[in-house]
């Protein structure tokens, strides 16, 4: 499949408003910083930048781990630096002050960094000045138009409907913001129906169903001849595993020669068989590495999918569940790189819903669904939102891109919401939300 042309907007002199496409960014001499919302391509416009030859991509963890003396060479490349928002640091630093100490150990190189949009804000930007003369440009990548969506659902090898009628679909049904985003315009081919669904959490579901059913070689057969849902489960508690251990990839080679970056495969047998974990491996949830024998998720959104739905039915058991609430929460907060999995777990154990509500209810919004809630969780979730306000009046200061939820459009809250309209100190934020 052919990589898509990006367009990327940022604010210039006297805030206005400026657009640069994606071969430009390399052009500029200011650093950059890369913000979309998840499944936007930040991760495939990286790749297609490393294409130049004066280029060198990373993990944010990656580079972070990455011994000073083994990147001197790279002093005048432009530094790619993917996913900072899935790097998580120790107790004592914070993951932008490692990234930006590294890079002014190395000189201060011109770098091209990503991060989810809802893990950034002004004061990341301030930090820069610590180690660079001026801030770098904040950059947002544009959505897929429709245009954009056929030509990606043409070229899609999985795709084999007409890309037209599903683009004319998802806009007769209110859903452009489906189209939209890349990755699930990905899924939505996977899923090759007639009928589309209308949340996000049924688009997930259906996809992951035809994507492990999806593989070239003989563990294909071995999978068909095992119940769906325990592969499904097994997936998820690989997803699970990876991204609560803050690895980025499952290594299937010797234990020894475990990647520092990796999780050992054989390590996780103790809850699955080996082989059920090999094969499930090898499914198109998954994708290989460049290192024939690493794996990691096709896409971290489907990790946190997934990862949640096993860990939510682990949770049943009260002491499983206040052990890894544990793990989940750090100082009354969710930490970024574990926001994603921690949101869908309301979803899929509504014993949970409540306490991802009071402890994280713009994540719960911004990364999974809310079209499930009955009227009582949306009240419950409004009134979270409510409180977030007057704790921190600006906590969407530099996150004004579009949230759709559905759990927040609800008859039941018209009250509440006349009542915030007719305030005239209500909370700004909050209105706009």
């Amino acid at each position: 499949m052919k990589y898509i042309a990006r367009t990327l907007t940022y604010k210039g002199e006297s805030d206005n408003l400026k657009s640069i496409a994606d071969d430009d960014l390399l052009s500029i001499e200011e650093s950059v910083v890369i913000l979309a919302e998840p499944g936007m391509g930040k991760t495939s416009l990286l790749e297609y930048l490393d294409n130049s030859d004066n280029t060198i991509k990373f993990t944010a963890s990656s580079f972070v781990r990455r011994p000073l003396d083994r990147l001197t060479n790279m002093r005048n490349k432009t530094l790619l630096i993917d996913a900072l928002d899935e790097y998580q640091a120790d107790s004592n630093s914070n993951s932008i002050d490692n990234i930006l100490a590294k890079l002014y150990n190395l000189g201060s190189p011109r770098f091209i960094l990503t991060c989810r949009e809802i893990e950034w804000n002004e004061a990341s930007n301030s930090v820069f000045k610590d180690f660079y003369d001026e801030e770098p440009i904040v950059a947002h990548i544009e959505a897929f138009t429709r245009d954009d969506a056929i030509k990606f659902l043409t070229e899609h090898d999985n795709f084999d409907g007409n890309a037209e009628d599903i683009v004319f679909q998802l806009d007769e049904l209110n859903l452009s913001d489906f189209y939209e985003n890349p990755l699930t315009l990905k899924l939505l081919a996977h899923i090759n129906i007639d009928n589309l669904p209308d949340n996000r959490a049924d688009i997930f579901s259906l996809a992951t169903k035809n994507l492990w059913q999806e593989i070239n070689d003989s563990a294909l057969n071995k999978l068909q001849q095992t119940d769906g849902r325990v592969v499904i489960d097994c997936a998820g508690f690989i997803c699970a595993t990876l991204l609560l251990s803050q690895k980025q990839n499952i290594f299937t080679g010797n234990i020894a020669k475990t990647p520092e970056d990796a999780l050992s495969i054989h390590k996780l047998k103790n809850i699955f068989d080996e082989n059920l974990l090999s094969n499930t491996i090898k499914c198109r949830i998954f994708k290989r590495s460049l290192n024939s024998q690493n794996f990691k998720p096709m896409h971290r959104t489907i990790a946190e999918f997934l990862g949640a739905k096993w860990l939510a039915k682990e949770m049943s058991d009260p002491i499983i569940r206040k052990k890894l609430l544990e793990q989940f929460t750090y100082k009354n907060g969710v930490p970024s790189s574990l926001r994603g999995m921690f949101s869908w777990l309301a979803y899929f154990n509504f014993d949970l819903t409540q306490i991802v509500i009071d402890t994280d209810p713009y994540g719960l919004i911004a990364y999974a669904d809310t079209s499930f809630f009955n009227d009582s969780q949306s009240k419950l979730l409004y009134t979270s939102l409510k409180k977030l306000t007057e704790v921190n009046p600006w906590f969407r200061r530099d996150n004004w891109h579009v949230i759709k939820a559905q759990g927040l459009a609800k008859p039941c809250l018209i009250d509440e919401y006349r009542q915030l309209l007719s305030d005239k100190e209500s909370n700004f934020s909050l209105r706009l939300s």
